[in-house]
């Protein structure tokens, strides 16, 4: 049954005179909690409904649900003491309560406690069952998780990544995860770095032309997202108490002003003739095909771009976050600018495509943190078969830095602080690495700078990166009450 077809049902039964319950949940995987559940319900009501959340709605993490809603309804409906199943199209229980008014709300009993429920959703629900003059009931009896199981029977995740995940769950804790993420929240960020515009478009192959050995392909639908240090302030936004951003664009291009225009933070852009720089990559479903770039390095790096930059919004942030993309923004005199007026500064210098492995850690002086991956390392280092660790701890002897990451991809990452912590990757589904890295760079940027351990950086970032890479374009900031929620589920 769909939702609008609920409110008259549930008035022929209240004509009839009958009581009305009411569950609510996702119902990833049935198991005997539930069907306990269910059955202390229906024991004190006369007609029992349960909502059970959408596909599009399960705010649980990556690769959730791991059942479909239609293969839940089913679940559900084999139940004998439900006596209807309703889908909620929304991500929580509040409007399904506005349309059945039930009589009593049940919660299962892993619920009682409010405190322990990061999102505050159950007050809520609480509020609008008191509002039609129904309880609130919390069930007894035996309890269970769909997240436990689904973690340790159903995962796709390797063995000695799940072997890493219950030995980090017996050393560190929630509350202790916890107090991390609450003391990030309570930073002032800067961001530095190249505007990018990730544009996608989705093509289908028609086949090799006619003439030429090359193949065609049909245009798609085309989607613009933030990208280069837009994506990174837009994910972080969320996270700290300010944002702020300084980036350029080309001073007549409105299109990206309203991109940047649409992010939670304060910005300074620094105009130019230069066209913003554009990565259009075109997939086949989630598979990439070919990419363009359009940028001009040359003609923006003859900016005076140092004496443009807005010192107080570095000098006032508790830590500045580079993103150093190497397509001419951020030269020798602006990276020396940016660490005379930092308190404490985290960097990333990529090599891509459009640098061709020019850019380099060695225009940086100093700086308390960086992440890279394997192969800027390799540049780094000049060497075809480098000891990646010595690298790292070299680079961090010299910049007198506190800490690193190196990403691996598919095999994680490493993190060295005062040791050096291996932390698997935690990706599930992966539909587009792109902004992957940078999502690690910042998070792990915030984490270094509140002095969390290094296993819980490596479980964090890694957890982020695979929220990251289970969807296309970076368009959703992490939400510190998902995050923790998120958390809580794969840690269950």
């Amino acid at each position: 049954m769909e939702s609008h077809e609920i409110q008259a049902l549930v008035s022929k039964l209240r004509a009839a005179g009958n009581t009305i319950g009411m569950c609510h949940g996702v119902f990833d995987l049935l198991h005997p909690g539930h069907i306990s559940h269910f059955e202390f319900a229906k024991g004190l009501v006369d007609f029992l409904i349960v909502s059970v959340t959408d596909d599009n709605f399960v705010n649980k993490g990556p690769g959730r649900p791991y059942f479909k809603i239609r293969e839940r309804v089913q679940f559900l409906n084999a139940i004998k003491s439900i006596d209807c199943v309703v889908v909620s199209r929304n991500p929580n229980a509040v409007e399904m309560i506005r349309d059945i008014m039930p009589d009593i709300y049940f919660k299962g009993p892993d619920y009682k406690n409010l405190e322990h429920d990061v999102t505050g959703q159950i007050l809520h629900e609480k509020k609008m069952v008191e509002q039609f003059g129904g309880t609130v009931r919390f069930t007894e009896g035996f309890t269970s998780s769909s997240s436990r199981l689904i973690n340790t029977a159903f995962t796709t995740l390797p063995p000695e990544t799940m072997l890493w995940l219950r030995e980090f769950r017996e050393k560190h804790s929630l509350n202790e995860i916890y107090k991390y993420l609450d003391a990030i929240t309570q930073l002032k960020v800067t961001v530095i770095g190249e505007a990018i515009v990730d544009v996608y478009t989705q093509v289908s192959a028609l086949g090799k032309t006619g003439k030429d050995p090359i193949l065609a392909f049909q245009l798609g639908e085309t989607k613009v997202f933030p990208g280069g240090s837009l994506a990174i302030a837009n994910s972080i936004s969320k996270l700290v108490a300010q944002t702020s951003l300084i980036t350029c664009t080309r001073k007549d291009d409105e299109d990206t002003r309203a991109l940047i225009n649409d992010l939670s933070c304060e910005s300074f852009i620094i105009e130019t003739e230069a066209p913003t720089i554009t990565k259009h990559r075109y997939f086949s479903g989630t598979t990439k095909q070919f990419e363009t770039y359009d940028f001009d390095p040359i003609f923006m790096s003859n900016l005076n771009i140092s004496d443009l930059l807005p010192k107080e919004a570095i000098q006032s942030a508790d830590l500045v976050i580079v993103a150093d993309y190497g397509h001419g923004f951020i030269e020798e005199a602006v990276a020396e600018k940016i660490r005379d007026s930092s308190k404490y500064l985290c960097v990333n210098v990529q090599a891509n495509a459009g640098n061709r492995g020019i850019n380099s850690l060695d225009k940086y002086k100093q700086f308390e943190f960086f992440t890279a991956n394997s192969g800027e390392l390799q540049i780094q280092s000049k060497l075809l078969n480098p000891n990646f660790d010595n690298i790292i701890s070299e680079i961090i002897r010299r910049k007198k830095a506190k800490g690193a990451i190196m990403t691996e991809g598919e095999r994680g990452l490493r993190v060295y602080s005062s040791q050096i912590t291996h932390a698997p990757a935690l990706g599930i589904k992966v539909v587009d690495k792109v902004g992957a890295g940078d999502t690690v760079f910042a998070l792990a940027s915030l984490l270094f700078k509140v002095e969390a351990p290094s296993e819980i950086i490596g479980f964090l970032t890694n957890f982020a990166a695979a929220q990251e890479v289970s969807i296309q374009g970076h368009h959703k900031p992490l939400n510190i009450v998902d995050f923790k929620k998120h958390i809580a589920v794969l840690l269950a």
